[in-house]
């Protein structure tokens, strides 16, 4: 009788205490926390939402709601995920053709008074929503249990305030934008140095040539710092530390992810670059480097981790490549494997380096002034997946030995002077998904191994002297997408018909003119 009293108690116990959490709001099987929903409700009354990205905020338990993650033990709001969208951003649900996007209708201030009341909000994106041009709330900088904070592309403009950091548990701050100079740093940036935790920042398109000049001083500071954009800055010359300053550029050696592109400084390459040991990814494109000395690619070479490198419109020149005439030891690049050397001034042939780049996966020399015929060495490449050769001055014939390149997925020959055959070992480049030899002068026939590239989606032969007829094995190219073979000499088989995924072609300007019925529509050729 006593065992049957004192269990019946036990669960008298347990049911009040329940029903006390479960009044209190702090239930862990049924609700969210009551005063946290209310504040939400009122965090949504403050946006025009014409793409119901919040249309799930309805009903008790606000943890279950579209971008809500709580606790599972607490059930306190942590993270908040309310990312908009642009056409190039999507996001994690679509609504026809509108793109979803909050857009802020009342006091700024109400915002963040509502943020305020999710104590334990760790994580908070609210990037690529319209802000309306409003500034950064300084009374962001009292959630300072955040460790991840992005506003990017979020039309805030002005002053970033100093108040941000106090966010010392940060890991991540993204501040970038499309809009160069909406939000910029005036004077003193001494307050990034308090972020203490922080990882990854990103302020791309903040205007900081008016920042102090200590700006990499303060930076060095972050020892956790590994991922770093300053691209778009219109960072000066005076920004950069040299062997002039009293710099520990030891400091800066954590950093794997360094893009410091489309800034205005030109001159020699930063020298503080050599003691960024850790680099994998190094982006200086737009960055005028010519007057920096010859050993450009020596000072690279002693970054032994570097895997993706980009030199795109840099004013470089042949005085900037190595050559075997320099004592340089060429193994150095060969862990590189993205490689965009684009819109620069090299002519003549192709760099000599290249064949010693053995791990190179991409590679880009669009828009020089290469001339003479495509470097054997290329071929020699066998991880490489897309080359991009347009816009130079490459003559002679597209060597047989393309063929060797069996990972090769893009190819962009585009406006040169190629002149011979397309040669049949083109049929060898099983994973093939792009080819692009429009605006040369190629002769001869399409070659049936053609019909081979079975991954093919896009293929543009225009404004070449191509003739013949068309390979009747043109057909079994199941995946074309787009096809282009305008202004040549050829005729068209009735294979074409075959090509159901086709979605866009042009024959026009060739031999023969004719309708056929593809897939759902009329396509005249």
């Amino acid at each position: 009788m006593r065992e049957t009293f004192r269990a019946t108690l036990v669960l008298v116990i347990v049911l009040f205490f329940g029903a006390a959490e479960f009044c209190s709001g702090r239930n862990t099987s049924f609700s969210c926390i009551e005063r946290e929903r209310k504040a939400l409700l009122k965090f949504k009354l403050c946006f025009h939402d014409p793409s119901h990205m919040l249309s799930s905020w309805k009903g008790n338990d606000c943890c279950e709601w579209r971008g809500v993650s709580c606790d599972k033990n607490s059930r306190y709001v942590v993270s908040l995920q309310l990312k908009g969208s642009t056409a190039d951003q999507p996001y994690w649900y679509s609504i026809g053709d509108q793109q979803p996007q909050l857009y802020l209708i009342d006091d700024i201030d109400e915002i963040v008074s509502s943020l305020l009341k999710l104590r334990y909000l760790e994580h908070l994106d609210m990037s690529n929503n319209n802000f309306s041009g409003n500034l950064i709330p300084p009374s962001f900088g009292l959630m300072k249990q955040l460790r991840y904070l992005n506003l990017s592309y979020a039309q805030f403009r002005g002053r970033i305030p100093s108040e941000l950091g106090n966010l010392t548990r940060l890991c991540v701050l993204d501040l970038s934008q499309y809009y160069y100079g909406r939000l910029k740093v005036d004077g003193d940036i001494q307050w990034i140095s308090r972020l203490s935790s922080l990882q990854r920042l990103d302020m791309s398109g903040v205007n900081l040539s008016h920042a102090s000049s200590n700006l990499f001083q303060v930076l060095s500071m972050l020892s956790s710092l590994s991922w770093l954009s300053l691209s778009d800055c219109n960072l000066k010359i005076s920004h950069l530390p040299s062997h002039n300053h009293l710099f520990n550029f030891t400091l800066l050696g954590n950093i794997q992810h360094f893009d410091i592109s489309q800034n205005s400084f030109h001159g020699p390459i930063p020298i503080f670059l050599q003691n960024m040991t850790s680099l994998t990814f190094l982006d200086m494109s737009g960055v005028n480097l010519s007057l920096t000395s010859s050993n450009l690619f020596q000072v690279l070479g002693m970054l032994p981790s570097l895997s993706w490198l980009s030199l795109s419109t840099c004013s470089l020149n042949n005085c900037h490549l190595p050559s075997y005439n320099h004592p340089f030891n060429f193994t150095l690049l060969g862990n590189i494997q993205h490689l965009d050397l684009s819109d620069n001034l090299f002519q003549g042939p192709m760099p000599i380096f290249l064949q010693n780049m053995t791990s190179l996966i991409v590679l880009s020399l669009a828009s020089n002034q290469l001339s003479g015929s495509i470097s054997n060495s290329i071929w020699q490449l066998s991880k490489l997946e897309s080359i991009d050769l347009s816009y130079n001055q490459l003559n002679e014939s597209i060597p047989n030995s393309i063929g060797q390149l069996s990972k090769l997925k893009s190819i962009n020959l585009y406006a040169n002077q190629l002149s011979g055959s397309i040669p049949d070992s083109i049929g060898q480049l099983s994973k093939l998904k792009s080819i692009h030899l429009s605006y040369n002068q190629l002769n001869g026939s399409i070659p049936d191994s053609i019909g081979q590239l079975s991954k093919l989606e896009s293929m543009d032969l225009s404004y070449n002297q191509l003739n013949g007829s068309i390979p009747d094995s043109i057909g079994q190219l199941s995946k074309l997408k787009s096809m282009d073979l305008y202004e040549n000499q050829l005729s068209i088989p009735d294979s074409i018909g075959q090509l159901s995924k086709l979605e866009s072609m042009d024959f026009s300007g060739n031999q023969l003119r004719r309708v056929f019925q593809i897939a759902s529509g009329n396509f005249l050729s």
